[in-house]
């Protein structure tokens, strides 16, 4: 059972995830009811999203899940390094598209060796 204060810190970031957008254009946009998005922003609602809804409410974020399981919990936002978003936007390329990521760093490594490890 989620507490008060996460409830009210899922509220805000609803609340910043939809913006000037009703709350039917965003539960269109995260695939979930607009009751839900109703209920998420009413911290008093006994409702709740499950991984699977809080996966998309941080996909939103640009966060990950466990992100924003600690930011509900804590209240403290994930300091996002650049290195952060890259690894997230890989494990969510298709298979053929990480193969070409693989490729890329496979060449640029051999780039590094050649450097560091002149013949």
């Amino acid at each position: 059972m989620a507490t008060f204060k996460e409830k009210k810190r899922l509220s805000d970031i609803v609340q910043e995830i939809r913006g000037d957008k009703s709350q039917r254009a965003l539960a269109s946009q995260l695939d979930v009811s607009w009751t839900a998005i109703q209920n998420w922003e009413n911290p008093t609602s006994t409702s709740f999203p499950n991984d699977g809804s809080l996966l998309k409410l941080a996909d939103a974020k640009g966060w990950s899940l466990e992100e924003i399981k600690r930011y509900l919990a804590t209240g403290k936002r994930p300091q996002i390094t650049e290195i952060d978003r890259l690894i997230d936007q890989i494990l969510r390329l298709h298979p053929h598209e990480i193969v070409q990521v693989q490729r890329a760093l496979a060449e640029r490594l051999e780039e590094i060796f050649r450097i560091i490890s002149p013949a």
